[in-house]
């Protein structure tokens, strides 16, 4: 392999004019251009080859077995009811062309798409009997997720929308029937099963105002034009003792939870008594020098 060969593959150059011109008539709905074959012109550069207004099946036959190329059509969907305007581009790469070229060819693929734009499907196709119109509206409906093919067929087109109008209302009037709430119906007689009673607990077949004024609240009626009826014995074969009351439950003393006293306190130990202290001798008293005192007194006077 030499150096060349290992060199990555260049973006194609996709800023010819024509081709901008020619992609954004297809994208006017104002002008019959409806498709653009893309080519080479050298090997990275593109350009726009040829423009029409025939459809795919115009474009188709300038598609060649040895050689790889783009195109970019706008397809017209639907039925008379609902038009859809789709856009399709198309990856043409020929049974005859080399590996290496075919390896190039997806390399460009990235700067063809942006420089055509957004598009609905993609048709990639290396073998003439997969680039059919038919393999382009089966793909259009699969990216739709539904069919919306009303009855056109090969023999004209009969519109069934009335049919689906007549279908969608008769649906919503049964739908309506069985969950919408009828009108509301009173009872004018007694019930069969319960009897109505006024405020008082009376009974009563009457409209609530006629109950209200039989109602004494405030004791201001005139007792003597209301006839209380007076309520019926109860039947003693009916009438049933009453279940015993469950004996109560003894009372669950609540554990009270009583902090332990504190310790007395220690008490203080008595001081020492001091030993008493030890008796001095009492001091001896003088002998008395009076005997003598009054002997020598005698002898003076004698």
């Amino acid at each position: 392999l030499n150096r060349t060969q290992l060199q990555p593959t260049k973006m194609v150059d996709a800023s010819d004019p024509g081709l901008a011109t020619a992609i954004a008539d297809i994208r006017n709905d104002k002008t019959p251009t409806d498709w653009v074959h893309i080519g080479y012109e050298g090997r990275n550069k593109v350009k726009a080859v040829a423009s029409g207004s025939g459809g795919f099946e115009e474009i188709r036959v300038l598609f060649k077995d040895d050689e790889c190329s783009w195109g970019f059509i706008r397809v017209v969907t639907g039925d008379q009811e609902s038009r859809r305007i789709k856009f399709v581009f198309l990856v043409w790469a020929g049974p005859k062309v080399g590996a290496m070229s075919k390896s190039r060819f997806c390399a460009h693929k990235p700067s063809v798409s942006a420089a055509v734009g957004q598009f609905h499907v993609e048709l990639f196709a290396d073998d003439p009997a997969d680039f059919t119109m038919e393999e382009i509206l089966d793909k259009l409906k699969r990216s739709a997720g539904a069919n919306y093919d009303l009855g056109s067929n090969a023999k004209g087109y009969a519109s069934q929308i009335g049919d689906i109008k007549a279908n969608a209302a008769s649906s919503y009037k049964a739908a309506e029937k069985e969950q919408t709430i009828g009108p509301v119906v009173y009872e004018k007689g007694a019930l069969a099963s319960a009897t109505p009673c006024d405020l008082g607990g009376r009974r009563m077949v009457a409209p609530p105002t006629e109950a209200k004024k039989n109602t004494d609240l405030v004791g201001k009626l005139d007792q003597s034009k209301i006839a209380l009826e007076e309520p019926r014995p109860a039947d003693a074969s009916k009438t049933t003792q009453p279940a015993p009351a469950p004996a109560a439950k003894p009372a669950v003393e609540e554990q009270r939870i009583v902090d332990p006293e504190p310790a007395p306190a220690a008490a203080p130990e008595p001081e020492p008594t001091p030993a008493p202290a030890a008796e001095e001798p009492a001091a001896e008293e003088p002998a008395a020098e009076e005997p003598a005192a009054e002997a020598a007194a005698e002898e003076k006077a004698e």
